[in-house]
């Protein structure tokens, strides 16, 4: 009789697949992308003193560290493609400061 050994499952696997899906579709428009690079967090963070900062930065951010995160311990194609098309959707968007 042959035992299965048990797969562990990462639980974090489930909630970023939709959040990529998400990001795509937000990223295909241009109008969102776009004001989203100009919308300065400035203004909305109480806590940390924040300069020059803006929602479209921070989006970059995650979807670097979700990249990060697939390559190193997901693997998944299907997310790692919905990142790449974001990135190439909001690229013509990023500027210097």
């Amino acid at each position: 009789m042959v035992q299965g050994r048990a797969v562990q499952v990462d639980p974090i696997k489930p909630k970023l697949k939709p959040l990529g899906t998400e990001r795509l579709k937000l990223t295909c428009d241009v109008l969102l992308s776009t004001s989203a690079f100009k919308f300065n967090l400035r203004r909305y963070n109480k806590e940390r003193v924040v300069r020059g900062q803006t929602l479209g930065s921070l989006l970059v951010v995650l979807l670097i560290r979700t990249v990060k995160y697939n390559l190193s311990k997901l693997r998944d194609v299907y997310l790692h493609t919905n990142c790449l098309a974001a990135g190439a959707y909001t690229r013509p968007l990023f500027r210097s400061t």
